[in-house]
């Protein structure tokens, strides 16, 4: 649940969605790292950078992300760490 995930109960997500109370900053943290474009959240446009998310380069890319969303939450971590360390180190080996 996306309550949970940023760290609040379920009547607190209620009450934000319906503006009777403002989330606090470690809220908004956890949910940026969800994924959430705050700027889209606090002013109704989308931000340059989630504007470059939607973009997706070719099919191959798009399947990728598609299987990523249909992942469990715990294994999403996980290939996201395995995907970090592999592009760093092919940076790495880059910088060498």
């Amino acid at each position: 649940m996306f309550a949970e995930r940023c760290g609040v109960k379920k009547l607190t997500q209620y009450n934000y969605e319906k503006s009777e109370r403002h989330p606090d900053a470690g809220y908004l943290i956890a949910a940026k790292a969800l994924g959430v474009d705050l700027n889209y959240v606090m002013t109704g446009e989308r931000s340059d950078e989630a504007s470059a998310l939607d973009v997706v380069r070719d099919e191959e890319e798009a399947t990728l992300l598609t299987t990523f969303r249909h992942i469990p939450g715990e294994t999403r971590e996980v290939a996201q760490r395995t995907l970090a360390a592999m592009a760093e180190k092919k940076a790495a080996r880059h910088r060498a």
